[in-house]
Formats: C-alpha cells, sequence, structure tokens
C-alpha cells in the first residue's frame, strides 16, 4: 500500500495555474510553438491568483480544468461581442459567493451588481449567488465586505438585452447621485438657498478661486465652503451631503478654499486697503451728508458712521470661541459686529 502511494505521488503533477496536484493523465503540457498563447494566458492567470513567477519547462503542465477554461478564454477573444472585464471570482455557482453556504441563497438583484460595478469595478455574472446575511435591508452587499472581494481578468459575453438593462441602470443610478455633484444643475433660488448667493454671484466668487500648492479649487469645493459658512452645518453632514470620502476630507477642502480666497478676494474686497479715499467719497459719501457734516461742501470729505449690535449666537463646542463669545452683561453668548 506504501509502494502504491508513493506511485501515485510520483506520477502527480502540479498545475501551472491553480498549484492543485494532479495525476498525469488528467493533465495537460502547455510548453511548445503551437501553444504560445496558452502560455500567455497561463502566466496572467497565475500572476492574477498572486503565485511566485514561474518559468515554464518542458515538463510544465496545467490540469484539465485550468486547460479547459484558457480555451474558453481563447474562444471568447475572438467573440465580436465579448468584453473584458474583471470579474467576481467565486468557488461555485450553487453557493454563496461569501462563505459558500448552499442553503439560503438567493441571486443577486441587478441594482445590487450595478452598486458593485460602480464602487468596485468588478462585474458580477447572472450565477452569483448570496447569503441574506451578506445583504442589507436593500439587497445589497453590505459594504465592509466589498473590500473582500477578488476578481480574475477575464472575456466575456454578456447578452444584449442585459446590456441594455445595465446601461440603464447605470443611468439610473448616475442621476441619483449627481443632484449635488453638479452646480451647474442648481437654480437661483437652490443656490440662493445652499450659499446665500445667486448663482451669477457664485460664478463671480469662483473667479477669485486660484489654485494653491497641491490643489486645484473647484466649483464643488467652493460650493461646500460656502454651504458650510452659511448654514454652519458639521463637516460629517457635509461628508455625507456632498458625497465625499472622509470628514477629513471636507475639512481639507474648507481649509484650501480658505486659503485660496485669503490670497486676492480678501484684499481687494475687504478691509481699508479695498478702497481708497477718493472711491470712498464718491461711492459712499451722499450729497445730504456733505451738506450736513460738511462745513464746505464744494470739498468734500470722507464721512463716516460708527454703528454697533449684538447678535446672539448659539454656544460654539470650541473651549476658546465659548470663553470669547460670552457677554457677563447680557448673560449670553453673543458677537458686536462694528459697521462703519
Amino acid at each position: 500500500m506504501a509502494d502504491r502511494n508513493r506511485r501515485n505521488r510520483r506520477n502527480q503533477k502540479s498545475c501551472y495555474i491553480c498549484i492543485g496536484r494532479f495525476d498525469a493523465r488528467n493533465t495537460m503540457h502547455i510548453h511548445g510553438a503551437d501553444r504560445e498563447q496558452i502560455r500567455e494566458i497561463a502566466i496572467a492567470w497565475r500572476e492574477e491568483f498572486d503565485r511566485a513567477p514561474l518559468v515554464i519547462e518542458e515538463d510544465t503542465r496545467v490540469c484539465f480544468s485550468c486547460y479547459q477554461s484558457i480555451l474558453r478564454e481563447i474562444e471568447l477573444m475572438q467573440h465580436p461581442y465579448s468584453y473584458k472585464l474583471n470579474v467576481l471570482r467565486q468557488t461555485r455557482n450553487d453557493s454563496c459567493f461569501i462563505c459558500n453556504n448552499r442553503h439560503d441563497v438567493q441571486r443577486l438583484a441587478l441594482d445590487c451588481k450595478i452598486d458593485v460595478f460602480v464602487r468596485c469595478n468588478i462585474y458580477m455574472p447572472d450565477t452569483v449567488r448570496s447569503c441574506n446575511a451578506h445583504l442589507d435591508g436593500r439587497g445589497f452587499i453590505l459594504r465592509p465586505l466589498l473590500a473582500g472581494l477578488r476578481c480574475l481578468r477575464r472575456h466575456i459575453v454578456i447578452p444584449r438585452d442585459q446590456v441594455k438593462m445595465i446601461l440603464e441602470a447605470m443611468r439610473n443610478h448616475s442621476l441619483a447621485n449627481e443632484r449635488l455633484n453638479d452646480v451647474y444643475d442648481f437654480s437661483d433660488d437652490e443656490m440662493y438657498t445652499l450659499t446665500s448667493l445667486t448663482k451669477e454671484q457664485f460664478n463671480i466668487l469662483f473667479t477669485y478661486c486660484d489654485g494653491i500648492p497641491g490643489r486645484r479649487i473647484g466649483r464643488k469645493d467652493l460650493l461646500i465652503f460656502l454651504c458650510k459658512m452659511r448654514q454652519g452645518l458639521s463637516d460629517e453632514f457635509l461628508c455625507l451631503l456632498f458625497q465625499q470620502n472622509s470628514r477629513r476630507d471636507v475639512s481639507l477642502t474648507i481649509a484650501a478654499v480658505r486659503q485660496s480666497l485669503m490670497m486676492r478676494f480678501v484684499p481687494e474686497n475687504i478691509g481699508i486697503n479695498a478702497i481708497t479715499r477718493r472711491q470712498y467719497i464718491q461711492n459712499h459719501v451722499t450729497e445730504f451728508a456733505n451738506g450736513l457734516y460738511n462745513r464746505q461742501p464744494d470739498v468734500p470729505v470722507a464721512i463716516a458712521y460708527v454703528d454697533g449690535t449684538y447678535n446672539y449666537c448659539h454656544k460654539s463646542s470650541n473651549f476658546r470661541a465659548l470663553r470669547q463669545t460670552f457677554c457677563r452683561h447680557k448673560g449670553g453668548h453673543l458677537i458686536k459686529p462694528a459697521l462703519v
């Protein structure tokens, strides 16, 4: 019995692709001048399986299953309607593609497969099944599980009717998620609600958004900044609203827009240096004020009136701002702006 086992092990060959051991009669040679295309596909598939590179020799073989898959791949490469996509890698077609459970499994909905393709660039065939435990209330794969999906670069033929359904679903998916990503689609009322600016004013302000070192300021970045200033929303809420990757990205965007506006917009429009004395007299001193306060009306002078008020504000989560805005006289948190 031991001699027979040793003899069987000697007759077994290792598959170049899946590294499984099979009887020599169930393996195929891939060495030879007429099998160059087979070798190229085998090398590519071995890399996709994260195997160490291995030189193909005269005795290098692949198992019958891998050989049939290679022949099917070559046939699909010549098909006029084949697509080379990242296809989901799974063990069996009749079991869950995550846990290989064969009980209480169901085929995935088209919207679920579209969601996976958009987020992970992985195509899921019709035969893919999953347990209910791996799906959320919408029938979509749970978000943490998407990072663990594995795929293989394969040629695949998708039926025409299915291609049409996929394109329509992707179109609906894109339209449903682009509402706050395309600033051009906003009306004046919608833009004013978010930013307190009209679309024309927003476009004028955007001309001041010069690029800063290492970053270009886009319209969406300015929209996030103005929405933060106008609505006072948290970074977490803005991250969800504008579909950013993380709260840190929102914080960096706001800081970048602020830095950009400080370079040119603030010096040219805000502060004493933004206007000359002659411009102030010409644009802001009325004839009535000049005749009332100027002893020599023929020689216009700068006339300014300073007025202040109290603007109550909510308690800040920042301790420094909390102390600076508290007024003992009024017994609350407020800001005292002065208008010239």
